[in-house]
């Protein structure tokens, strides 16, 4: 399942896969938040 091109989400067998690009940012400081049908970066 491909939700959008500058988001690409799969389905694999026992996960959800989310790519995001964000350059510049250490990713240790990012938060990822899931609740509901929504997911926050």
């Amino acid at each position: 399942m491909l939700v959008d091109q500058w988001f690409p989400i799969y389905q694999q067998d026992d996960a959800v896969v989310l790519t995001a690009e964000a350059p510049g940012v250490d990713p240790d400081q990012l938060e990822l938040t899931v609740m509901n049908d929504s997911v926050t970066l």
